[in-house]
């Protein structure tokens, strides 16, 4: 019963004896309310006598009906599954009284996934395993039992949903399984519908003393950061790491003078004219072996294949086909290419982890890489002034739809598109009006109206609508666009990537480590063509403190990369918030984090 989506019903207002039932229904399903420690009141002000009680009944996309108890429009207090009778607090009640129920500690990056649906696996939950079954909410936890979820940085809860095991289950199944199945959380549609409220600051959680007692009895975080390697003070004058600049101006490419260089202009107009004749095979060879011979001679090993060829091999592409699909060449897949190179004996690859494959080493005195010619490829420069060659250019993002699924699919077959195409908002709207046109659907009484015939009508129509014949324009497209998958395009540096899902968001998280310090965690910068080490170098710069770069632990893109995660020493999200907005230009829609910064003293 996860409320992702919902619409309303029907409201009513409570009467002064509903009151009086729903405090003691309360009490009976929350006896925390009923405890000596507990003022008696704090019931009453939260379900006052005085002020009016509404009960909006709700339908979520799954079809479950569920019963909204709140003060006004917004506030609300208690969501009940009509069918079932369980009733769950909101996080705005929790944020109140947030000792009312059992509670799981987990990391900050979980919640991105709770708010997608995902149910806690028992893997991220933070537990003091020299506890036992106590270790989980004291032993007392039973399945199915309401509880909720909080952080290990802040004790506000920020989900809510039932046990999917009991304490000694959970002990029993050795951290393997769902802990929770999630029904609310923050930054779903419920949390959207009261406001979007903000997430209290109310402290750190009282049951995680042991981790500081773990920490103590590894290396310390003085100790940590005494290993991190001293920069190079001449390294600390450039504005840009060596790599970046290579990779951003390959016209500025670092050959040595006995290599020879050949200087050619590139067939830009008739590359343009004739697309469909370029060879991708051949241009893939290519810019594989001119980024080792190039850009990947200052790579630090091991670097993951995905980066390699989005750093590297893209970026060494010719200006005439700024956009290499793997999938349209004989390979298909990166790995398949990427395997034969291995078999010839141009690089070496690994797999440190199932799944995560890395390149550990360039053979920069094999054949193909010893008689390879670098063709510096001229290309008109833009006209503009006062803008620095080296300055970071932030990636383009355009929000795509992806033809899936059979609802959709056979209008867009109707259209001449196929499954898998991507399309922007504005090509879906043009094919459903063309289509809408060429069958003559749009309603001659009301031209604001189209009639639906079995192709549209399957596309458009949700659960229960099956009697509409007629909708409005204005709903066609956005209701096309629900039932297609999303992705994105993202176009930096000449060259575009289209990608199925959501874009990953730069998140900007607050830890702590030994000594109950506090550190600042970043992730997701490489997805926004941001050099990880680079931007570590300038918040160590910044703000005088140490940092770190490593790969994520227990986290993981959607293709199954790992995350790598810069850390920074203190509460360094003021500064690494405005080096993002302000140097690296990314629109602040695609950072979360930035309210953790320490607010400024009036």
């Amino acid at each position: 019963m996860f409320i992702k989506a919902f619409r309303v019903k029907s409201s009513s207002q409570m009467k002064s004896s509903d009151k009086k039932k729903f405090r003691a229904e309360i009490r009976k399903k929350f006896p925390y309310f009923s405890q000596e420690n507990v003022d008696q009141d704090a019931l009453n002000d939260l379900v006052p006598n005085k002020e009016d009680i509404m009960v909006t009944k709700i339908e979520t996309f799954g079809g479950d009906s569920v019963l909204l108890y709140h003060k006004g429009k917004a506030s609300v207090l208690f969501f009940e599954h009509e069918k079932d009778k369980i009733m769950f607090p909101s996080l705005l009640t929790l944020w109140q009284y947030p000792d009312m129920m059992p509670t799981l500690t987990t990391s900050g990056p979980v919640v991105s996934r709770l708010a997608n649906g995902a149910d806690l696996m028992l893997p991220g939950v933070l537990v003091n395993d020299k506890l036992g079954m106590k270790a989980y909410c004291d032993g007392k936890l039973q399945k199915d039992d309401v509880m909720s979820v909080n952080l290990v940085v802040n004790k506000a809860p920020v989900a809510v949903g039932t046990a999917a095991l009991s304490s000694e289950d959970m002990y029993m199944s050795g951290k393997r399984g769902k802990a929770l199945k999630t029904v609310h959380c923050i930054g779903d549609q419920l949390w959207i519908h009261y406001g979007r409220p903000e997430l209290p600051d109310l402290g750190v959680p009282d049951n995680l003393g042991f981790l500081d007692e773990k920490n103590n009895d590894e290396t310390s975080e003085e100790e940590e950061f005494e290993k991190i390697p001293k920069v190079d003070e001449e390294f600390e004058q450039m504005p840009n790491a060596e790599e970046v600049a290579a990779i951003e101006s390959i016209e500025n490419l670092d050959i040595n003078d006995d290599e020879q260089t050949v200087i050619a202009a590139a067939p830009v107009q008739a590359a343009m004219t004739e697309p469909e004749e370029l060879d991708l095979d051949v241009i893939l060879e290519d810019a594989f072996i001119r980024a080792c011979k190039t850009t990947a001679k200052k790579v630090e090993f091991p670097i993951l294949t995905s980066n390699f060829f989005r750093l590297h091999v893209v970026p060494a592409c010719p200006p005439y086909c700024p956009t290499l699909d793997v999938k349209k060449t004989k390979w298909k897949k990166l790995s398949k290419f990427l395997a034969e190179k291995q078999i010839e004996g141009i690089i070496t690859i690994k797999e440190p982890k199932k799944g995560v494959e890395t390149i550990t080493d360039i053979k920069q005195d094999h054949p193909r890489i010893m008689q390879f010619k670098v063709i510096k490829y001229e290309v008109p420069e833009k006209e503009e002034t006062g803008k620095d060659k080296n300055e970071f250019a932030p990636p383009v993002i355009d929000e795509l739809y992806i033809v899936t699924g059979n609802e959709v699919a056979l209008l867009f077959k109707e259209c001449g598109i196929n499954k898998g195409t991507a399309l922007s908002p504005p090509e879906v709207r043009e094919l459903v009006k063309g289509y809408v046109s060429k069958n003559g659907l749009q309603n001659e009484k009301d031209k604001s109206m189209v009639n639906l015939d079995p192709v549209l009508a399957q596309a458009v129509l949700t659960k229960g609508e099956n009697n509409v014949i007629t909708i409005k324009w204005e709903k066609i497209t956005s209701r096309i666009t629900n039932k297609m998958s999303k992705g994105y395009a993202m176009t930096q540096g000449g060259s575009t990537q289209v990608m199925k899902g959501k874009v990953d968001i730069i998140e900007m998280t607050l830890g702590k480590r030994s000594g109950n310090k506090k550190v600042t965690l970043i992730h997701n910068l490489d997805v926004y063509g941001i050099d990880p080490k680079e931007f570590g170098h300038k918040c160590q710069v910044g703000v005088a403190a140490s940092s770190t770069v490593n790969e994520a632990a227990n986290k993981k893109k959607s293709n199954g990369q790992p995350v790598i995660e810069v850390l920074v020493q203190g509460n360094q999200v003021a500064f690494a918030g405005k080096l993002l907005l302000e140097h690296y230009k990314i629109p602040k829609k695609y950072i979360r984090g930035l309210e953790l910064a320490v607010k400024s003293k009036k």
